[in-house]
């Protein structure tokens, strides 16, 4: 996939607020690799379209759990 150097990049603490969790909660995830999340220095920083399809495919696995 090819990414657009114009990327919405987000702090983690803009990230969390995005995604409703706390800030530890993401930092957590984003040091575990399970959300999409790049490390820039030494600050993490998330892709705004990247949390978009995480989420959806989240939601996607739980839909198929169901089933």
């Amino acid at each position: 996939m090819e990414k657009n150097i114009m990327t919405n990049w987000l702090t983690l603490e803009r990230a969390a607020k995005y995604l409703k969790m706390g800030e530890s909660t993401l930092y957590d995830l984003a040091r575990k690799r399970s959300v999409p999340a790049h490390k820039m220095g030494w600050e993490w920083r998330f892709d705004a379209e990247e949390l978009d399809e995480w989420l959806k495919a989240g939601k996607l696995a739980l839909l198929e759990q169901k089933e």
